[in-house]
């Protein structure tokens, strides 16, 4: 599995880190994520992307930006 996606993938994946690190430190379930993400079917591929790089951590159906992510974030690199 490859984590440089072209176009609308990078944009899913930014999308759905950026809700995760504005929702910390709630830990969301992918059907909470869902709601507000209109791309439903590439939902679990952007998740799955982001776990791959270590951005996001996951157990069973929820899911939380990892301290990486939030130190990129607090270093306003993302």
């Amino acid at each position: 599995m490859t984590t440089t996606q072209p176009g609308a993938e990078q944009q899913l994946q930014r999308t759905v880190l950026a809700l995760l690190l504005c929702e910390f430190p709630r830990k969301l379930k992918r059907s909470q994520i869902a709601v507000q993400i209109i791309k439903w079917e590439r939902l679990d591929v952007a998740i799955d992307e982001l776990h791959h790089a270590g951005l996001v951590w996951r157990e069973g159906d929820y899911v939380m930006p990892t301290l990486a992510a939030r130190h990129m974030d607090w270093l306003e690199v993302l």
